[in-house]
């Protein structure tokens, strides 16, 4: 698909244990982070419409579905404990000057300038502004410019290699897990917790994850199953980068920063490096003083699922499941005055930027699933509807003028609110979903599904989309001429034509939206005004169309394994 705007990211759906998240619609929350990765299982990725289109429009860019260890029927109980530590080294960073390269580099920019001054090619008066660096003297007769050597004064007599000072020699990482799981003859259970800390590659980065994990099934009678499964997860991720103004990146700084000037200065505080804006002298904050900035950020995530499967008549299973999900964030970034550009002629100030995001998801689906066999054929039908409802909350605020930038940096201790904002709304989606599957012999595949999405997204006669989907397999591998032989393990020709819709948009596009903050003051107080948005009655879906032929293969006991795709896309109503 093709939509880009609204904040969307174009990201795939994620399944986790049947739990579904679409990235785009999370407001930045990752509900990857309340996995500890060793207790995932498997990873399927499914891409071409005929897959896809069982998940609607939250499949329009494809499905991840992650699932993660659970216990097994009659299996005592494994305990597993591990503790892992791993190295890191950064492999490419900024190649850049030394201290003598970069004088040289000076010498000759300089040279080469007053060479075009004194061609004509450049206004002679930029000589005022070379005086400041170099022996570069403007003689008003004859308007020529004579060039005299670099200033001395101007270089230090360091070697700095700031790749060094700025990137750790090495970043350590310990990771420590505990797992146990088993089952009785009726009851599986999984349980797991692990740490993680990490040094990030940059000085004063460092990350810190905690989870648990709990899964719990069992057959209640022989008709009626029942089960759940609950993920917990806190992150703390700690950074010296500015991720507020985003004025230099790491490699960005290092590559502006002066090779002959020292770290620290003989008392040992953080050298700032000389400069000149509008000819105008100035200290820029070098790399390592950059990465000064205190940045907090944390999560707290929730994930919950529970559900009933009843089996009134043989193969006939009715299933209601519930899943919860909530993800709290809170950031705090300040911004010493130190991490800044210095003018000298007036006071710098620090910031401090807040923010909050909650963002909690309930979705509740219900099917029905009849599997029954004629002699080798093969059939399933499931019908089902699910109802997805998301609530988005969020504030954001941002201070200036704080006493010190080392202990006195909490907002109480601000002199000056700048601005704030927050939000508060609700999107939802309601669907129908059906789906026939056959099969004969495990050799010839079919599967036909339909599914209609109706999405809060969209304007009063646009909310409804319908996206069928058809595909088969032949599963040449299981043929009589090729079952016996060893060395062709997967062979399977497959073909799949289907369509599937995005609702990757701003949320409410066809409605003009009121706010009010900081800035919006009128005859000397609060009021509110239209919002920049310029709403779309007719906005609706984008939907995709898809025909896709492929070949999938394993030979020599999987060892060469791959797959081959032909496919033809075409978008409709794309929302740009």
């Amino acid at each position: 698909p093709l939509s880009t705007n609204g904040g969307g990211l174009n990201q795939p759906l994620y399944v986790i244990d049947g739990v579904s998240f679409n990235l785009d619609n999370m407001q930045g929350a990752n509900p990857l982070l309340t996995l500890n990765p060793t207790d995932i299982e498997s990873i399927d990725i499914l891409k071409d419409a005929g897959a896809t289109s069982i998940y609607g429009s939250r499949g329009a860019n494809g499905v991840i579905i992650i699932k993660t260890k659970r216990g097994k029927k009659g299996q005592a109980m494994h305990v597993n404990a591990s503790v892992a530590t791993t190295l890191a080294q950064p492999i490419n960073t900024v190649k850049v000057l030394n201290a003598n390269q970069y004088k040289s580099y000076y010498d000759l920019m300089v040279g080469n300038s007053v060479d075009a001054m004194n061609s004509g090619q450049l206004d002679p008066f930029y000589a005022f502004d070379l005086a400041n660096i170099a022996n570069v003297e403007l003689d008003f007769d004859t308007f020529q410019v004579n060039y005299d050597g670099m200033r001395e004064d101007y270089f230090g007599t360091a070697d700095t290699d700031w790749n060094k000072e700025v990137f750790r020699d090495v970043a350590v990482t310990r990771q420590a897990n505990l797992s146990l799981n088993g089952g009785s003859e009726k009851t599986n259970y999984a349980f797991s917790t692990s740490l993680i800390d990490q040094e990030g590659l940059t000085v004063n980065d460092e990350l810190k994850q905690y989870n648990v994990a709990m899964s719990l099934d069992s057959d209640i009678s022989d008709y009626v199953k029942m089960g759940g499964a609950v993920n917990l997860g806190h992150t703390q991720g700690l950074s010296g980068e500015n991720d507020v103004i985003n004025e230099y990146t790491i490699n960005t700084s290092i590559a502006r920063a002066r090779p002959d000037l020292p770290v620290r200065d003989e008392n040992g505080q953080l050298l700032g490096q000389p400069d000149y804006i509008y000819g105008f002298e100035t200290l820029e904050p070098n790399p390592l003083m950059r990465l000064q900035n205190k940045t907090d950020n944390k999560t707290y995530n929730f994930i919950g699922s529970t559900y009933i499967e009843v089996e009134p008549i043989k193969n006939l299973k009715l299933k209601a499941d519930v899943n919860a999900s909530v993800f709290y964030s809170d950031n705090s970034s300040f911004i010493p005055k130190s991490t800044m550009t210095d003018f000298i002629f007036f006071a710098n100030d620090s910031f401090l930027n807040e923010t909050n995001g909650l963002v909690s998801n309930l979705t509740t689906n219900l099917t029905a699933n009849y599997d029954f066999s004629i002699g080798d054929n093969k059939i399933g039908v499931l019908a089902g509807a699910a109802w997805d409802r998301t609530n988005f909350e969020n504030s954001n605020q941002f201070y200036s003028g704080f006493p010190d930038d080392e202990v006195l940096i909490n907002a109480s201790s601000a002199r000056a609110l700048i601005g704030y904002s927050g939000n508060e709304y609700q999107t939802g989606l309601n669907s129908l979903f059906s789906r026939v599957n056959y099969s004969y012999k495990n050799r010839y595949n079919a599967t036909l599904n339909f599914r209609t999405d109706t999405s809060s997204k969209f304007g009063p006669n646009n909310k409804r989309g319908y996206f069928p989907s058809i595909s088969a397999s032949w599963n040449i591998a299981n043929e009589n001429f090729l079952m016996n032989d060893s060395h062709v393990n997967i062979l399977r020709l497959r073909a799949s034509a289907g369509r599937v819709g995005s609702t990757n948009v701003a949320d409410f596009a066809y409605l003009q939206f009121f706010e009010t903050s900081s800035s919006s003051v009128y005859n000397g107080g609060a009021s509110v005004i239209p919002n920049n948005n310029f709403p779309n009655p007719n906005i609706g879906w984008e939907t995709t169309d898809e025909v896709n032929l492929g070949l999938d293969y394993g030979f020599f006991n999987n060892r060469l394994k791959g797959g081959i795709d032909v496919y033809s896309r075409k978008t409709t109503g794309a929302l740009v």
